[in-house]
């Protein structure tokens, strides 16, 4: 992961319960042309496994330019 670069876009998502649509509700940020970006999930409290899909879709993005933390 590239931690020293420059960031120009912060996108904050809160998530409840959207395991379902973790992947299209990335996708539709990763998928943008500005890739010097974080993405940064808050999951608070949910009660399905949407945490766990967050860090699974960030692991895709270790060696990118993008900044993926779960």
């Amino acid at each position: 992961m590239v931690e020293d670069r420059k960031i120009r876009v912060s996108i904050i998502i809160p998530m409840y319960c959207a395991q379902k649509y973790v992947d299209s509700i990335l996708d539709c940020f990763v998928n943008q042309t500005i890739k010097d970006i974080e993405i940064l999930c808050v999951v608070d409290v949910s009660k399905d496994n949407t945490l766990d899909c967050v860090e699974e879709y960030a692991k895709k993005f270790t060696d990118s330019s993008i900044l993926a933390r779960a």
